[in-house]
């Protein structure tokens, strides 16, 4: 048996307790999908969220060809289809997605990112779909009321907010959308700085939480300089009684 490293342990345990697990598996090319998959299938993970690269196109053709192939190496995975806006990702129409949807029917979610996603969700939510199980929003959960009101079933944004977004999403699931609003609203000063700065923003927070020891990066994304940091710091200073892990203080950060 091979040495397993932290992520494997991770997936591993988490598959273990049954929680819901999925297996990020975009790539390049086919082969390199179906190889992540195994990994997670090896593990006890069978979700794979999975975006046909830049290189498939945005053809419903070509995309539902991409995907049928990986349906066909791995039958007992369940596939999300993960769609991203341009130029990062495929940019999908919701018709394309629905014709991918129709050919493969391991597809049982779709992730949906792209920019206004609304419009898409509630196509996707409303269409005639039988394998489709649920449209999840993305975004960094910055258009996560909005995506709620048009038929979501979820979101997957960072994890520097986790916490806050199950209050958020259990809030909505209540019945309660001032609740869920409120929470939204508190959120949203924080989130349009993660929506430039993506990773060092995730990454920073959570040190500052006490869950990371450092936030380096490998993307090349500029650092913060001590306005960003102080601003980022107050601001997390007003939410601070949501947080299930309070913010490490200035002085000691």
């Amino acid at each position: 048996t091979r040495n397993l490293n932290a992520h494997d342990c991770f997936l591993r345990g988490m598959a273990g307790w049954r929680i819901p697990v999925v297996v990020g598996a975009s790539s390049p090319s086919v082969a390199d999908v179906i190889s992540r998959c195994r990994e997670g299938l090896a593990l006890g993970v069978d979700h794979a969220m999975i975006q046909a690269p830049k290189s498939v196109g945005a053809d419903a053709v070509a995309v539902s060809r991409f995907y049928g192939e990986i349906a066909r190496a791995l039958p007992d995975v369940t596939i999300i289809l993960q769609n991203a806006p341009a130029p990062r990702g495929s940019d999908l129409s919701a018709a394309a997605i629905l014709k991918v949807l129709r050919d493969n029917p391991t597809i049982r979610y779709v992730k949906e990112e792209t920019l206004p996603a609304g419009p898409s969700i509630s196509a996707l939510a409303g269409a005639s779909a039988p394998n489709l199980l649920g449209v999840i929003g993305g975004g960094g959960a910055r258009y996560i009321i909005d995506e709620l009101h048009r038929g979501a079933v979820a979101a997957m944004p960072a994890v520097e907010f986790t916490d806050v977004h199950v209050q958020l999403f259990e809030a909505w699931e209540a019945g309660d959308q001032a609740r869920a609003r409120t929470l939204y609203e508190r959120l949203l000063p924080l989130l349009v700085i993660q929506a430039f700065s993506r990773m060092r923003f995730t990454k920073h927070v959570l040190t500052r939480r006490g869950v990371l020891l450092n936030d380096v990066v490998r993307a090349k994304i500029p650092p913060f300089d001590a306005r960003d940091i102080d601003e980022i710091d107050t601001l997390l200073t007003r939410i601070s009684e949501l947080l299930a892990t309070a913010p490490l203080t200035r002085a000691a950060a």
